[in-house]
């Protein structure tokens, strides 16, 4: 069950954007194991970032780009003291009202295999076949749009 205190909006401000950089750090390349050098990347330049806080710290975050007429969902991070509380859940359902006004046919995220059962569970519907992604198995989910 979500907290009443989490509050999820698009970040705006430099140090919220700065807050979720370093949350995604310490999520993908020091918890996961990714490389540095892919962590950020040219699609941040264009992404509107969801940011979850609980008063000034950040929990959660996602972000959205348009590509090839879809829109993309990605580098989702939750502060690991607040997985499994809803916030991963909460942040889709704050993003598609975004997705829509982005406009495209589906939201699709590269879904790490172990998370498939969430994005499930979040509305979307695996597509395609698994693939690596810098050593981690992922898989295309999508959920219609228009």
């Amino acid at each position: 069950m979500l907290n009443s205190r989490v509050q999820i909006s698009i970040a705006t401000r430099r140090d919220d954007v700065g807050k979720i950089f370093l949350l995604r750090y310490k999520v993908f390349v020091l918890e996961q194991g990714f490389a540095e050098s892919i962590e950020i990347d040219d699609n941040d330049n264009e992404s509107t970032f969801l940011i979850a806080k609980e008063g000034n710290e950040v929990i959660g975050t996602l972000r959205l780009f348009k590509k090839d007429g879809n829109v993309m969902l990605g580098r989702m991070a939750v502060e690991k003291a607040w997985r499994h509380k809803g916030i991963g859940n909460a942040l889709v359902r704050e993003a598609i009202p975004i997705a829509l006004k982005l406009g495209g046919a589906y939201i699709v995220a590269h879904a790490q295999v172990r998370a498939i059962d969430f994005y499930i569970k979040s509305g979307f519907t695996p597509f395609g076949e698994e693939f690596d992604e810098d050593g981690v198995q992922h898989r295309i989910v999508r959920m219609r749009l228009s």
